[in-house]
C-alpha cells in the first residue's frame, strides 16, 4: 500500500516539475517575443517619424510654391494695371 501511494507521490511530483518547466520555458519565450516586438516598434516608429517628417515637408514645400507663384501673380496684375494706367493717361513716365 505504501509503495502504491509512493509512486502516485512521485509521479505527481514529476506531473509538477513538467508543468513548471512547461510556464518557465513559455515564459522566456513570451519575453523573448517582447523583446522582438519592441524592436520592431521601434523600427517602425522611427520609420514613421521619418515619412511623417518627409510628407510635412512635402507640404510646406508645395504652400511655399503656391505661395510664391501667388506672389509673382499679383505682381504680374500690378505691373499690368500700372504700365494700363500709364498708357491711359499718358504718363510716361511712371
Amino acid at each position: 500500500m505504501y509503495l502504491k501511494e509512493h509512486d502516485h507521490i512521485r509521479s505527481s511530483e514529476k506531473m509538477i516539475d513538467d508543468q513548471i518547466s512547461i510556464a518557465i520555458a513559455t515564459k522566456e519565450n513570451l519575453q523573448s517575443q517582447r523583446k522582438v516586438l519592441g524592436t520592431i516598434t521601434q523600427k517602425m516608429n522611427s520609420l514613421a517619424s521619418i515619412l511623417l517628417k518627409n510628407f510635412y515637408i512635402s507640404i510646406k514645400l508645395y504652400k511655399l510654391k503656391k505661395t510664391n507663384q501667388h506672389d509673382l501673380e499679383v505682381a504680374r496684375v500690378y505691373l499690368y494695371t500700372t504700365v494700363l494706367w500709364c498708357l491711359r493717361t499718358k504718363v510716361y513716365v511712371c
